[in-house]
Parts: structure tokens; C-alpha cells; sequence
């Protein structure tokens, strides 16, 4: 079973610019699916998984505005 959200790199500075924001905009789409209950896309997970992933998913993101940020301050 894929997981819902892309994986993330253990560096997230050693991506790119246009990387980071398409690794970005991979997870808004999950987000997005998620949200929207998605039977298809959350096929094979229960509700326990769905929530553990969505938690994740939205560290993930807050990781890359991180990143982003901290770029743009530089």
C-alpha cells in the first residue's frame, strides 16, 4: 500500500527550489484528497491510519514552509 503523502527527504535543503515547491504541491493534492474523503485514493486504510497519515502529512507541510521560508529570509 503507497502511502498517502510523498516521503520526504532527511535534507530538505538539498532540494531544489522548483523541487520543494512540486514536493509541496504533491502533498496539497493529498491534503486536498484527504479532505474531500476520497474513497479511491484512501482505499485500503482505515480511519486510525487515515488520521496518523493526515498528521504526518501536515508536519510534512509545515516542514517544507520551513524550509521555504528560510530560504527567502537568506
Amino acid at each position: 500500500m503507497d502511502p498517502l503523502f510523498p516521503t520526504l527527504p532527511d535534507d530538505l535543503t538539498s532540494l531544489s527550489d522548483d523541487d520543494l515547491q512540486a514536493l509541496k504541491a504533491e502533498h496539497e493534492v493529498a491534503l486536498d484528497k484527504i479532505e474531500a474523503e476520497d474513497a479511491e485514493y484512501t482505499a485500503g486504510y482505515d480511519a486510525s491510519d487515515i488520521i496518523s497519515a493526515l498528521a504526518s502529512g501536515v508536519e510534512q507541510i509545515k516542514a517544507i514552509n520551513a524550509e521555504q521560508d528560510a530560504r527567502v529570509a537568506a
